[in-house]
């Protein structure tokens, strides 16, 4: 239970069951800076002892000082998994944020897009599911590309997400949330030189519980949620079902009077957990995820430039008269007159198997088991993008880009007991993938009047197959010697082998007006690449006092590279360049990490810090290469390298009984060392620029939370709470460009939650997120065929609803 709680009758009303969406963000940032998850927002449900049903060496949580139901304003111990056992995080040298699952249920936090406001140093990208991703201390924020997986690595339940988008269900019946700053490649391995996000759902258990929540608000906004678990053969075999619903019509509204950007999304987890004693333990998993709705709609944002030199440059002014109707644009409001479809279909699914078994003499074992699948249907639009429907056309494009996404992996890991002088980690890795990419695209009759393209394609259809696959294996270790009673050296080595395959085959084009290009061809090819990547870590600690611990880290990470897909190679003069131009090959992190992690007044305060450099060579990001003809075509290389340095501090302070005041500030100057063939500004007469030494795309440079929580008694078991947070982000750079026009202003969120609890069973809030409807974007792209103009991908405006939860 946490100590900093309230007592009635002799029962402790946790404060933390009465936080708000970003506050729990901010308790969650601030908690992240300190290096785990906020204690003042832990809940009465100890994460520690769900985890150590699958974790042998979890340790229990220690009891409150002072006596059942005495109101001392300290904090109980938060537990991390990230170095696969669980540990006390103020005693673990890493930057890690760690959100507990209560708090992410009573915060509001329930969509993958709102981490960005819980941990420091951390944004979500979200425009659609193949672009979605994360990005710690700026880096992570990689183009979306079927061959290639993003820089900050994601695993649930032990199992590594081989796309982003898989991790985009809602977050309910979670244990707990981790996320791990700078290069995490010695234990998690896999494509983390930016950090990883460590996700552990709810175990079964023997103990009977049936947990239901139902939101409304704004929007048409509907949330239902239902956990059903408990025995089904006593002390032998546990089942948890969880199921959820979660819908909202369109954020941004149309001038011709539909909507788009909204949400339907279902999902649901089964799982059985058989027990043999203590020795053994078994847990089967299976989940199914179901989107289908108009998400990933983006709005126009800014005309780019008023005029080009270029020839045959269209400015967005130009091409909005061709098609007959000036198109709406403010980035201070939700809207459009866009009338063309939007359809965004995504399913996920998934089964895993872990056992864990313990050893004589303390030792243990942990076996992963894993295949998921993804699937992207979407629809980007239907021909009448940006035009009423009296006009009928708009962007004379209809493309479709389905992926079919499969993945098996295996994990084998054994743990050493702890206790002596030396402890260690160690195990073998195998993953393997395969993506199936279809892209179709469909001209309009009326395409090259509008685009000016080549009138051959007026009418037709081009489409293009790919299927990058992956073999991937590894062995990793990791050891911890206490030199003394202080002093802990930390080491770590991760050998990877990757070989990635693809096939690329492009159809003639269907139906042609006349004769097409040369470009859009028939051409099929295949190619191999085959790489070793060396990860390692060596990381010196002292505990200061028992309540201080300082430490050092330097780690060497690496990201798997690939191919650039789905793309076929440029053509230039009468032939394809080679598949090898399509090359990508693994970017290199290396980090310095200088941090203190601290418990101070009684365990009143925690307050942590760190400073970091990082550089990362052989950068992945979108650029263009010359061709012999003297021409330049886009592509997606190595383009050179990136430096990141910067600090994190937060705070966590319990002054009163009652009072919770969390705040965390990060600063992160992440930049292009080397960034020579960048693509050129939209109109720009260059075929590409220079942006070595300017701002890494998506990278703000200041982000800062505060957040405070005030509980007090109201009734014998009965409490009410009121929460108020505020989160900030500098501007940022939206596009890969570094366009003014693609700049994306700072902005803040503040969000407001007011309820009651009683008995610790059943909660009512009154809440209202973003409540000055302040304009916020996840990112900014060039309008199709790049028209001159640019888009944004709105994030959430103000929604104000009703949540009420019961558990029984």
């Amino acid at each position: 239970m946490d100590s900093s709680t309230l007592g009635a009758r002799g029962r402790v009303l946790p404060v933390a069951r009465h936080a708000f969406s970003l506050a729990g963000i901010a308790g969650a940032v601030a908690g992240a800076m300190l290096g785990g998850k906020v204690p003042a927002l832990a809940a009465e449900s100890d994460p520690a002892s769900q985890q150590a049903q699958a974790t042998p060496d979890a340790a229990p949580a220690p009891q409150p000082s002072g006596p059942q139901g005495a109101a001392t304003p300290t904090f109980e111990e938060v537990t991390t998994t990230a170095r696969q056992r669980a540990e006390n995080v103020q005693d673990v040298p890493i930057p890690v944020t760690v959100l507990s699952g209560d708090h992410l249920e009573d915060t509001g936090t329930d969509k993958f897009q709102q981490l960005q406001f819980a941990a420091p140093s951390t944004s979500v990208f979200l425009s659609n599911p193949r672009q979605a991703g994360i990005a710690i201390r700026g880096l992570g924020n990689n183009p979306a590309n079927d061959g290639l997986q993003g820089s900050v690595g994601i695993y649930v339940d032990g199992v590594y997400f081989d796309r982003d988008a898989m991790a985009s269900f809602g977050l309910y019946d979670i244990n707990q949330i981790e996320v791990l700053r700078g290069p995490q490649g010695t234990l998690f391995g896999k494509n983390t030189t930016a950090g990883a996000l460590n996700i552990t759902t709810n175990a079964p258990t023997f103990t009977p519980e049936v947990d239901t929540g139902i939101t409304y608000g704004s929007f048409n906004t509907q949330e239902y949620t239902a956990v059903i678990n408990g025995p089904i053969v006593d002390n032998v075999l546990a089942g948890r079902l969880s199921i959820e619903s979660d819908s909202h019509s369109g954020y941004v509204k149309s001038t011709e009077g539909n909507s788009y950007d909204g949400l339907n999304l279902k999902d649901a987890r089964g799982q059985l957990l058989f027990q043999d004693g203590d020795i053994f333990s078994l847990r089967l998993s299976g989940d199914y995820g179901l989107e289908h709705d108009n998400s990933g709609f983006s709005i126009l944002y800014s005309p780019g430039p008023a005029s080009s030199a270029k020839p045959g440059f269209t400015t967005f002014a130009e091409w909005s008269q061709r098609v007959g109707v000036p198109a709406f644009i403010d980035p201070n409001d939700f809207k459009t007159n866009a009338v063309g479809e939007q359809v965004m279909k995504q399913e996920t699914s998934g089964a895993s198997a872990t056992a864990d078994w313990k050893l004589p003499d303390g030792f243990a074992l942990t076996s992963i088991s894993a295949i998921r699948t993804w699937s992207f249907q979407p629809q980007n639009n239907g021909f009448d993008y940006f035009a009423p429907p009296t006009i009928g056309n708009g962007i004379p494009i209809s493309q479709q880009d389905v992926s079919h996404d499969v993945q098996a992996s295996e994990e084998l890991r054994l743990a050493s007991p702890v206790g002596g002088p030396v402890d260690f980690v160690a195990g073998l890795y195998y993953f393997w993938k395969r993506l199936a990419g279809d892209q179709e695209t469909t001209f309009a009759a009326d395409a090259s009047t509008i685009l000016g393209t080549n009138p051959a394609l007026n009418g037709a259809e081009t489409k293009v197959d790919t299927d990058p696959t992956t073999n991937s294996a590894a062995v990793f270790s990791q050891m911890n010697w206490h030199v003394t009673d202080r002093w802990t050296l930390t080491g770590g080595v991760r050998e990877t082998f990757e070989q990635d395959t693809i096939h690329i085959l492009q159809y003639p084009v269907i139906d042609p007006a006349s004769t097409p290009p040369a470009s859009l061809g028939f051409f099929t090819a295949s190619d191999t690449i085959r790489n070793w990547s060396l990860s390692g870590l060596i990381s010196p600690s002292y505990k200061i006092t028992q309540d201080v611990l300082a430490y050092l880290s330097l780690s060497h990470g690496a990201k798997a590279g690939g191919f650039n897909s789905p793309a076929v190679p440029a053509f230039s003069g009468a032939t394809f360049l080679p598949v090898s131009t399509l090359v990508v090959y693994p970017e290199k992190a290396d980090d310095v990490e200088l941090g203190v992690k601290s418990t101070l007044f009684d365990h009143r305060l925690t307050l942590n810090a760190d400073a970091f450099f990082t550089r990362v060579t052989d950068y992945q990001a979108n650029t263009t290469i010359p061709l012999p003809n003297g021409g330049t075509a886009p592509d997606l290389l190595n383009v050179g390298a990136v430096t990141n340095k910067g600090f994190e501090v937060d705070a966590v302070a319990r002054p009163i009984v009652g009072l919770s005041i969390v705040a965390s500030g990060s600063y992160d100057l992440a930049q292009y060392q080397s960034f020579r063939n960048a693509p050129a500004v939209e109109g720009s007469t260059a075929a590409s620029q220079d942006l070595s030494g300017r701002p890494v795309v998506g990278a703000p440079k200041w982000t800062a939370s505060v957040s405070g929580t005030y509980t007090w008694p109201i009734a014998a078991e009965a409490a009410a709470y009121v929460t108020a947070e505020y989160a900030y982000k500098s501007a940022q750079y939206g596009f890969i460009d570094d366009s003014s026009f693609s700049r994306l202003n700072a902005y803040g969120i503040a969000n407001f939650r007011v309820g009651t609890n009683i008995a610790d069973r059943y909660d009512v809030a009154l809440w209202v997120q973003n409540a000055f409807n302040t304009a916020n974007f996840y990112s900014t792209s060039t309008v199709t065929s790049g028209l001159g103009g640019y888009t944004a991908a709105p994030g959430i405006p103000r929604v104000f609803g009703i949540t009420v939860r019961a558990k029984f």
